[in-house]
């Protein structure tokens, strides 16, 4: 597969397979209904969209309760049928996004995020009271040598404080990096179900298949399920 594993048939996504550092969280997202499904490409090297962290995010935060049709755009370029228009127009409502740089009027669904812009997205909506304390003079557990702008500081050390955010081995936070979807789906999952059901020290006990092999079998052929 895309990932370099041979001899599995990685399900639900092809790309999300046993033993990567994603897998568990992604999994766990999926389960709950917070990612969807539809495709059986996952894509967790791929730069994430606003449109995805927003929809994502506020699915996590409203888990099962959809939010319902829009009569109002909330954007200029966010039509009332598109099918992200309840997800946006729900941030927007609740304070968690304001618009894209480029124009006031626009969502700009289709940009990239970078790491501290969906820190912000992310601990805004699903660690609001950390936020408040980090914000109140909280300090960090350590610190992130690129974490230098104080509106950043209060999103990021809050999933530092929930164990979602880590960093790279630089002592750095990658604050203008593009995030990926698997370390969009890393910190929405810990920062909403925690590290223990998200990470990948959580419980070997909780039943996840992960793989068929093979994706294909005849009467009485012996299937395996990882």
């Amino acid at each position: 597969d895309a990932d370099g594993v041979e001899n599995s048939v990685c399900f639900p996504f092809k790309d999300v397979c046993p033993g990567r550092w994603y897998t568990r969280p992604v999994m766990k997202l999926r389960e709950e209904g917070v990612i969807d499904g539809t495709s059986d490409m996952f894509g967790p090297h791929d730069p994430a969209l606003r449109v995805e962290l927003v929809t994502a995010t506020v699915r996590a935060i409203e888990l099962g309760n959809t939010p319902g049709p829009v009569d109002t755009a909330p954007f200029d370029d966010v039509n009332v049928d598109d099918w992200f228009a309840p997800f946006v127009a729900y941030a927007k409502q609740i304070g968690l996004i304001q618009s894209c740089a480029q124009e006031e009027s626009l969502f700009c669904p289709g940009d990239t995020v970078s790491r501290a812009a969906a820190a912000e997205v992310i601990a805004l909506g699903l660690l609001a009271d950390s936020v408040e304390a980090f914000a109140d003079g909280q300090q960090p557990a350590w610190l992130f040598s690129d974490v230098q702008n104080p509106d950043d500081a209060p999103y990021v050390y809050a999933l530092q404080d929930a164990y979602a955010a880590h960093g790279y081995p630089d002592g750095s936070f990658g604050v203008d990096k593009d995030i990926t979807r698997a370390e969009m789906a890393k910190l929405i999952c810990i920062a909403k179900f925690g590290p223990m059901e998200c990470a990948a020290f959580g419980d070997p006990e909780a039943p996840q298949v992960f793989s068929v092999t093979p994706q294909i079998a005849v009467s009485n052929q012996s299937t395996e399920f990882t």
